[in-house]
């Protein structure tokens, strides 16, 4: 099925990895920010680290709403970090390089899944061992 998928259209399974690297990588900024702190990752919701205002949607969605807000808070403007928005492309690159340098393979997705897990990880650590000094 992947390789008839991406006969008729070799673009879209690059594009899908592309989005769900996004937003994957997103999540991991968020797992890496708040795993360190205890703090769980679904309650409180995602909220500006300075002004604490609750964001929504168009504050949340991967690149597009750190590109469009200019790297700052939409309610307080406060400057966002640029390594959330380099975080979230790396992940979404990392996707359609692997896909397409391996081809449509089931392993290719696999291996997708294991670079995401593997910056996971990376990430986590350094949060860990930034947090305790």
């Amino acid at each position: 099925m992947l390789f008839a998928l991406h006969q008729q259209w070799p673009w879209f399974v690059p594009l899908v990895l592309v989005i769900m690297g996004a937003s994957v990588g997103s999540f991991i900024g968020c797992m890496t920010y708040r795993m360190p702190q205890k703090i769980t990752l679904f309650r409180p919701p995602s909220r500006c680290n300075s002004c604490g205002h609750r964001l929504g949607v168009k504050d949340l969605t991967p690149i597009f709403s750190w590109i469009l807000l200019k790297g700052k808070c939409r309610y307080c403007g406060i400057k966002i970090g640029p390594q959330v928005v380099i975080l979230e492309i790396i992940t979404a690159l990392q996707g359609a390089v692997i896909y397409l340098c391996l081809g449509p393979r089931l392993s290719s997705l696999a291996y997708v899944l294991a670079a995401w897990f593997i910056t996971f990880f990376v990430l986590l650590i350094a949060n860990f061992i930034r947090s305790k000094q």
